[in-house]
């Protein structure tokens, strides 16, 4: 019973620490949106298409003789502007401190998850006679 309250306890524990993983990322992001160049791309594509009929009569033969010209076109052109912003110190200072900080939480965590198996495993240890037997060994007879 003291085992699985152990176990438990160590896990709720853990679990509420990871929860406050994704802050992390929502302001990382923030803060390298402020840092990184903007960059925009325009593509335009442009087709056209025509055709032209011309009747002209044939001065030899005196007959009507009729053209079909047909002409289509596409051209594509593509843009890309660029622009770097230019980032203050403490813009990038703050970047760097809260990947620092992440650093030492995620740290601290997985020595707080190391300790945890070792207190669990350390308990087991020392208790599994009472585990496997919760009565205690004996003949099955008692005293009164």
């Amino acid at each position: 019973m003291e085992a699985a309250k152990l176990v438990g306890d160590s896990k709720k524990a853990l679990t509420d620490e990871l929860k406050a993983l994704p802050e992390y990322y929502k302001e990382r992001s923030a803060c390298a949106a402020a840092l990184s160049p903007k960059v925009s791309v325009t593509v335009s594509e442009t087709s056209s298409k025509s055709s032209d009929d011309s009747t002209a009569p044939d001065k030899e033969t005196k007959a009507v003789t009729t053209e079909t010209t047909s002409k289509s076109g596409t051209s594509k052109s593509t843009k890309q502007d660029s622009s770097t912003s230019t980032s203050c110190a403490d813009a990038t200072a703050h970047l760097v401190a809260l990947d620092v900080s992440a650093f030492q939480r995620a740290y601290a965590q997985l020595d707080r998850v190391k300790t945890a198996y070792a207190v669990v495993a350390d308990y087991l240890e020392k208790n599994s006679d009472r585990i496997s037997e919760p009565k205690g060994r004996g003949s099955g007879m008692s005293m009164f």
